[in-house]
Order: C-alpha cells, then structure tokens, then sequence
C-alpha cells in the first residue's frame, strides 16, 4: 500500500493539490498508523486489526478518484444524447 500512496502523490502533484476533493490524506494516515508496533508484529485486538484495514480502505478507495478528468460542459451534452462533435 506504501508504494500505492507514493503513486498516488505523484498523480496528486501533477495534477496539483485542490483545497476540496479526493485527496492522498486518508491514506497517509491509515499507513502511519498501521505501523504502529502492534500493527507490524501482529499482536493487536481483532477489532483494532479490523479498524486498521477499514481506514486503509478508506484512503485507497479516495486515491483512485486522483486520476479521474472530466469536462462537466461536454458530459452534460452527452448526456442529453448530443453528439459533441455536432455541438461544436
């Protein structure tokens, strides 16, 4: 997941950090503490353990949407059935 996140980073400074949206946050904070020593050895509580693999889901599933473009004018013709070629 580390390497992920570094992905991630990469995609979030390409496309330049936005003040509101999907963000690599979650992510660093669900990997800083699944290193926590009891996280790496093992030896947590199941239900910590669950919590652990819920917030890395979390920021995983907030990362991919990093590299999502879309371009609201031209969705919004398509979706009304236009061709955008015949809208231009």
């Amino acid at each position: 997941m580390s390497g992920y996140y570094l992905a991630a980073r990469q995609l979030e400074f390409f496309r330049g950090r936005r003040n509101s949206g999907p963000n690599t946050d979650s992510l660093a904070d669900a990997l800083a503490i699944a290193q926590h020593h009891d996280a790496v050895t093992g030896t947590e509580k199941q239900h910590v353990a669950n919590d652990y693999s819920k917030q890395l889901s979390i920021g995983y599933k907030e990362c991919p949407l990093l590299n999502i473009n879309c371009c609201p004018a031209s969705e919004v013709d398509l979706v009304q059935g236009k061709n955008l070629f015949t809208t231009l």
